[in-house]
């Protein structure tokens, strides 16, 4: 395959989502930057979004999905205080916290919450789409498509998991419970969150070992219009 240096990362998704045959999907993810460019230039495509414990969210491209964003993040520290800065220029936006939880980028959140969070997942987009039923066939596939990997599992409504920061254990624990009702698709690439973090940045920390937003490094600062 070719290398697609040049691409956007809205226009490699909107790539994969073709390349699957997909008009509409759900997304799900971490870095605000990953699906920013997606939301703002084709919100068309977008069915939901749902960030967990997200950075770098950019407010005003957000804005015209915001009536179908969830935002789930810890209580703790500035990450989570970033985000509840920027839920309230997200009209529409549906915001939960979890209870006594620090989401430095680094954090292991499907791992160490991955019961609520899940929960909460299946119920909002049970919510944005109420009259799903399930009629294809279960799929397992795998591919790339302008430079991003995929993984195709599950069927049901399309809904694409992006990279969760740092985490070590991304979406996996969460993955067989979702593709039971959706066809789960996971991408990653060297476009997408995990290959571009600050520099510093440590994996493989959980955050249960961190109990304030002293002990990580600053969240980046929500962008407004």
């Amino acid at each position: 395959m070719a290398t697609q240096a040049g691409c956007a990362v809205d226009e490699r998704l909107i790539h994969l989502l073709r390349h699957l045959g997909i008009a509409q999907a759900h997304f799900a993810g971490c870095m605000g930057r990953d699906v920013a460019e997606l939301a703002a230039s084709r919100p068309d495509v977008v069915s939901s979004l749902t960030l967990v414990c997200p950075w770098g969210l950019k407010i005003a491209a957000l804005r015209p999905v915001s009536s179908r964003l969830l935002l789930v993040t810890g209580d703790q520290g500035q990450p989570a205080q970033e985000v509840h800065r920027a839920a309230t220029g997200l009209p529409g936006a549906r915001l939960i916290n979890l209870r006594d939880y620090f989401s430095p980028l680094w954090a292991d959140v499907i791992a160490d919450r991955g019961t609520e969070v899940g929960a909460t997942m299946m119920k909002f987009l049970s919510d944005i789409d109420p009259q799903h039923t399930m009629q294809e066939a279960p799929l397992e596939a795998e591919g790339e498509i302008a430079d991003l990997s995929y993984s195709i599992r599950g069927s049901g409504p399309p809904l694409v998991l992006l990279p969760l920061g740092l985490a070590p254990s991304q979406w996996e624990p969460l993955i067989p419970s979702l593709s039971e009702r959706y066809r789960t698709i996971s991408v990653t690439g060297p476009a997408l969150g995990h290959g571009r973090f600050p520099r510093g940045a440590r994996p493989g920390i959980s955050a249960n070992r961190a109990q304030s937003g002293k002990r990580g490094r600053p969240a980046p600062r929500a962008e407004r219009a």
